[in-house]
């Protein structure tokens, strides 16, 4: 697993463009996000999406969530009425994951057989660059073994995942992030709305 080193201050785009490179050749990059760090990759690409659950040890009938750019990439991957637009209007980039129909474009692989996805657009500058660079979702899911608690810190994020057969190919360090919730998950597929996981973003119902 490479490390590729980012002052937090100052956004370098040449390291920036190495993570975009990976993400299109479809590799798997631990990114920071609004949340924790998570591990990122084309969610068209299945062969990087199988990565990602080998890594995670993740069964591949639970479903993971997608980052995407703006409304108009949500549009692409999710089917979406005027009251979801509205919503994803007010709250979005935020803390939030909306689960909405999905989109065929999807691999049922990323939707864990379902016909639903849960997708994001976190309030975070790194990532506002990297999805301004690609014209696909990333995944979006907490970088650690599945079942374990997310991770904040560089040195666990090397430890849990080194000596392992499958790992990451680029780890881009941003620093230790500070400790805190996950995403709010929200389902709009039924009305009104259900909290699915009370997480950082306050939602009322």
């Amino acid at each position: 697993m490479k490390i590729v080193k980012i002052d937090k201050s100052v956004l370098d785009k040449s390291k920036i463009a190495a993570a975009v490179d990976q993400l299109k050749g479809g590799k798997v990059v631990v990114l920071p996000t609004d949340t924790s760090y998570g591990l990122c990759a084309n969610a068209y690409n299945e062969e990087a999406v199988r990565k990602i659950l080998a890594i995670k040890q993740r069964p591949a009938n639970k479903p993971l969530s997608v980052i995407v750019r703006d409304l108009i990439m949500l549009g692409e991957v999710a089917k979406i009425g005027e009251r979801e637009l509205k919503i994803a209007q007010k709250y979005l980039p935020g803390p939030f994951t909306f689960v909405l129909p999905k989109k065929e474009i999807i691999p049922g692989l990323v939707s864990g057989g379902g016909n639903t996805i849960g997708v994001r657009i976190p309030s975070f500058s790194l990532i506002h660059e990297i999805m301004s660079k690609v014209s696909f979702p990333l995944t979006a899911t907490s970088a650690n073994i599945s079942g374990s608690k997310a991770i904040y810190s560089i040195q666990d994020l090397v430890e849990e995942f080194s000596g392992r057969d499958s790992q990451p190919d680029l780890l881009v360090d941003l620093g230790d992030l500070l400790p805190n919730q996950p995403s709010t998950v929200v389902d709009l597929t039924c009305d009104p709305p259900e909290i699915l996981r009370k997480g950082s973003g306050e939602f009322p119902l």
